[in-house]
C-alpha cells in the first residue's frame, strides 16, 4: 500500500483512499476504494493523468473580464 500511495502522490492524485478512488475513476476501473493486486500493478506502471479537454481557439479568446458572473 505504501508503494501505491507514494506512486499516486507522485502522479498528482494525492494520498490515501481518495487518491485511489480518483485513480480508479480516471482510469475507468471499478471504483472500490480498495487496492486490488490489479490496481497495484496498474498504478506502478501508470503515467501521470493528462487533461482530457483540448483548448480550442474559441476558449483561448475568452478572457476572465468578459465573464458575466
Amino acid at each position: 500500500m505504501k508503494q501505491a500511495d507514494a506512486r499516486l502522490a507522485e502522479m498528482g492524485y494525492g494520498k490515501g483512499r481518495t487518491a485511489l478512488i480518483a485513480y480508479q475513476k480516471y482510469e475507468g476501473r471499478d471504483v472500490t476504494g480498495r487496492l486490488s493486486r490489479e490496481d497495484f500493478d496498474a498504478i506502478m506502471s501508470a503515467s501521470a493523468p493528462q487533461a482530457k479537454t483540448q483548448v480550442t481557439d474559441t476558449l483561448r479568446s475568452i478572457s476572465i473580464d468578459k465573464c458575466c458572473c
